[in-house]
């Protein structure tokens, strides 16, 4: 996306206009957006360096999930993961740090 596009986007999702925005985790991670709900669909990224696709580590979920529900603009947020059943145990023990 041209970085003009991306720009008014991104004013238009702060400003209300836009309610609902879908984006690569490089938005998520980078850009301060705050949003009521946030929604990690799918829980494994492609790492080059190792030519394969790797878990979605902790500290990145927390990250993402930290734009959901800040309190200049709201009381609470919502926060969703969805991830292979068999990984869900993994990612609940990050986030409650065990």
């Amino acid at each position: 996306m041209l970085r003009k596009d991306r720009n008014l986007v991104e004013t238009m999702f702060h400003n209300g206009d836009i309610k609902v925005l879908c984006s690569t985790s490089t938005l998520a991670w980078g850009v301060n957006l705050p949003a009521y709900c946030v929604l990690i669909k799918g829980t494994k990224v492609y790492d080059s360096a190792a030519g394969a696709y790797k878990d979605v580590g902790v500290f990145d979920v927390q990250q993402i999930f930290g734009r959901a529900g800040r309190p200049q603009y709201d009381k609470e947020g919502e926060a969703i993961i969805l991830t292979p059943f068999k990984q869900m145990d993994e990612y609940v023990k990050m986030m409650q740090n065990k």
